[in-house]
């Protein structure tokens, strides 16, 4: 008789019969044997799906168990041939895009002046010449790399105008706040230079064996700096003379090795074989020896190894895998006369690499609260899961494993280490941006959905979120859930991760690959490190699982944002079971399941 009172009664019979239908799930319809292996997933997928419940019906906030682990900011220049983010991304800028014009911004300065003098110190004056980038032996090493592919004067031109339009910016700026003039000489003196190298001609500004590019100065044999007009037009000859279908591949593959951090695609486990290729590319046979080995990493090798020596058989396994490699070497091999010198300039960086690669993982001393001291006590090297689960509840008795209480639902899948990341931690996600959607402020963000890549993807598990989705959200979700980390963990915001877990999980980066997916990767271009094509594992993988198993969960975003946290949490749960059941009988059946299939 009463319709307020007929609305709980219904509204508590269907919260029961959520709890009921997600009570007891079976674990194997949360996990894949076909991507699995002894208990090591090769692939997972992650991302956010932006459906929450409503902000007035929160119960309580998640409970978290996480342990202090400070960030240790010097791993930073260890991880790469070149320190400094920014500095990177202007190398990077200039190298790739050298007809596009470049915006320094103030508190940008100092890392383009860095940049400058790596590629082009003969701009700056000597007071703010940075001697890290211009007499260091990597660096040095590094600018050999790039000075024999690009023409590096053409390629600074727009960094240089940028930077000089940012000074002049300053100086205008402290005239008119009438501050002193021996304040703004050294910005005076950086402005004189770059207008004195951006307008005199030189004959470092020609580009050898080819048509001068700048305009002529009378009687001096040079030209004036000039940028190209496509981004082709400040290669060398020998560099834009490559075939089109390998030419970017070479030139990615040079970018990515100077301007990336060269522990995310590299591990030390392939350091040796990568000292084995230096060792080839630099010996006095280097042609044959590169052709040999691009033919055998390019040919169908069966189980057994094929006609590969066994002496060559993890190198060439090596190169497989990592197609920038094979790509490179390919690429190499249509350069001619040029090999031996291409060859010993990458050598030269792939062995400064390897050095990178060695350093960052060596262990440091186990503070408490250190990243050294908290690896020691969760990596767990060597333990079962079992046995991570039990010497995680001795440190933390009261944990539980309710979802309703902890936000996780992974059947099956207990927690095995404390989160690296508090809940009110502001990670370093780096210099590329990511514009986080913006949730309805009377709705929670939503779920961390975690997935295998298979054809017919299973959800592994989820994570309703408390606050916006980032990186944290998804590291300490594989580490606290994945005893044996994932050989490739597939996130659309992966340079965001690989640069939270810099500074923290070395130990994860040396067992994982943290990579952007085919749909998203457009968006990140900061590597080609980060694309999941560049690597042979990845080639039939479905990188974009949790997008499909979004689309299905969003068919009931008026329901989900109708719940309140204990409905969401049983609705996502119980609805992740039954299409995993689905995935798993469709998986098994050699030919497609009628519509009206009984799963």
């Amino acid at each position: 008789m009463s319709q307020s009172r007929s609305r709980r009664t219904v509204s508590r019979l269907q919260s029961v019969g959520l709890r009921l239908m997600g009570m007891d799930l079976p674990d194997w319809s949360f996990n894949c044997d076909n991507c699995c292996n002894d208990g090591c997933y090769r692939v997972v997928t992650a991302d956010v799906i932006w459906l929450g419940f409503l902000r007035r019906l929160v119960t309580s906030y998640f409970q978290t168990t996480d342990e202090k682990c400070v960030p240790q900011a010097d791993l930073l220049k260890t991880a790469s041939l070149i320190a400094g983010e920014s500095t990177r991304r202007f190398t990077r800028l200039c190298i790739s895009h050298p007809e596009q014009s470049i915006n320094v911004s103030a508190d940008q300065r100092r890392a383009a002046r860095m940049g400058l003098s790596l590629l082009c110190p003969a701009a700056l004056p000597a007071s703010v010449l940075a001697t890290s980038l211009a007499s260091d032996d990597i660096a040095l090493r590094v600018k050999n790399l790039l000075a024999g592919i690009w023409q590096l004067p053409s390629c600074s031109v727009e960094l240089a105008k940028g930077l000089l339009a940012a000074t002049t910016k300053v100086i205008n700026a402290a005239v008119t706040a009438n501050r002193p003039e021996q304040d703004i000489a050294a910005e005076r003196e950086l402005q004189t230079s770059l207008r004195a190298w951006l307008t005199t001609p030189h004959e470092d500004n020609c580009v050898p064996g080819a048509a001068a590019g700048g305009v002529v100065g009378p009687g001096l044999g040079g030209v004036v700096p000039a940028a190209p007009a496509a981004k082709s037009g400040a290669l060398l000859p020998v560099a834009a003379a490559l075939p089109p279908s390998i030419a970017p591949g070479f030139l990615q593959f040079c970018i990515a090795l100077v301007v990336d951090p060269v522990v995310a695609p590299f591990k030390p486990s392939h350091c040796g074989n990568l000292r084995r290729l230096v060792a080839e590319l630099r010996s006095a046979d280097a042609a044959a020896r590169v052709a040999e080995l691009s033919r055998a990493a390019s040919a169908d090798i069966s189980a057994d190894g094929g006609d590969v020596n066994d002496g060559d058989a993890a190198l060439v396994g090596m190169i497989r895998e990592l197609k920038t490699v094979m790509v490179f070497l390919t690429a190499l091999r249509r350069t001619g006369p040029a090999l031996v010198r291409f060859s010993r300039l990458v050598a030269d960086a792939l062995e400064d690499a390897c050095s990178c690669i060695e350093a960052y993982h060596t262990a440091g001393s186990p503070v408490k609260g250190s990243v050294a001291a908290f690896e020691k006590r969760w990596r767990g090297t060597g333990k079962t899961a079992a046995e991570m689960w039990s010497f995680f509840l001795s440190q933390f008795p009261g944990a539980s494993e309710d979802p309703l209480i902890t936000g996780m639902f992974f059947s099956g899948r207990q927690q095995c280490r404390a989160s690296a990341y508090a809940v009110t931690e502001v990670p370093e996600t780096g210099t590329c941006a990511k514009n986080y959607q913006a949730a309805r402020k009377s709705f929670t963000p939503g779920a961390f959905l975690i997935c295998c890549a298979c054809a017919h993807p299973r959800v592994l598990g989820f994570v309703i979120l408390d606050k916006r989705e980032g990186p944290p959200a998804l590291l300490n979700t594989i580490m606290t859930r994945f005893a044996l980390l994932p050989e490739y963990i597939i996130y659309d915001f992966g340079c965001g991760a690989v640069r939270s877990a810099l500074t923290k999980l070395l130990w994860l980066l040396c067992d994982s690959t943290i990579l952007s997916d085919e749909f998203h990767v457009v968006n990140h271009m900061c590597s080609v490190s980060l694309d999941p094509r560049s690597f042979l594992t990845l080639n039939k993988a479905n990188t974009v699982a949790p997008e499909q198993r979004n689309r299905a969960i969003k068919l009931l975003s008026r329901v989900l944002r109708a719940s309140g946290q204990t409905e969401y949490t049983r609705l996502l749960a119980y609805h992740t079971f039954i299409h995993n059941v689905r995935a798993h009988a469709r998986s098994a059946s050699p030919i497609p399941l009628p519509y009206l299939y009984d799963f």
